[in-house]
């Protein structure tokens, strides 16, 4: 029989990305609120396509 896997929520996920920069700081950075950031972290809401792109280039490392 195949064991059933339950997935992290995306929110954990980027939680664990963010270490310890703040809710707000990150909302700043990525030009959203600190409520809409705060939902997704806490797993109330999913990452919609347009908070991916904002993920994606607010995220983005300079080498």
């Amino acid at each position: 029989m195949i064991r059933m896997h339950n997935p992290a929520h995306p929110g954990e996920v980027l939680r664990e990305f963010l270490g310890d920069i703040t809710v707000t700081e990150a909302a700043h950075r990525l030009h959203v609120t600190r409520v809409s950031l705060s939902r997704i972290l806490n797993g109330a809401n999913g990452i919609s396509a347009d908070m991916a792109l904002r993920l994606e280039n607010g995220t983005r490392y300079e080498r």
